[in-house]
């Protein structure tokens, strides 16, 4: 395999990784925040699930975004003042 379709397969890892972790933290959450864990049945917020779901969805984000593949998202190193022999980049490196 080339050396781009290796950086190519670990930047999908990554970022199934990051996706994985976010799905479990929301997921985790969510039941937490619904059903409790060893409370007695008294959840915080048992009889408001859309509430819950929009909290638990929103830590998930949370967690995926600063630590997703920054693809589309440029850094202040390729922002440098381009020279004669270097154009000008877009900032991505997708």
């Amino acid at each position: 395999m080339g050396e781009r379709w290796q950086r190519f397969a670990a930047e999908v890892g990554r970022f199934l990784a990051v996706g994985l972790l976010a799905t479990i933290v929301a997921l985790i959450l969510f039941n937490l925040l619904v059903h409790g864990f060893n409370t007695g049945g008294s959840a915080l917020l048992n009889g408001q699930p859309e509430v819950a779901y929009v909290l638990a969805n929103a830590v998930g984000m949370a967690i995926s975004y600063p630590a997703a593949p920054s693809c589309g998202r440029s850094s202040t190193a390729s922002h440098a003042t381009p020279t004669a022999a270097s154009p000008p980049s877009s900032g991505s490196t997708c």
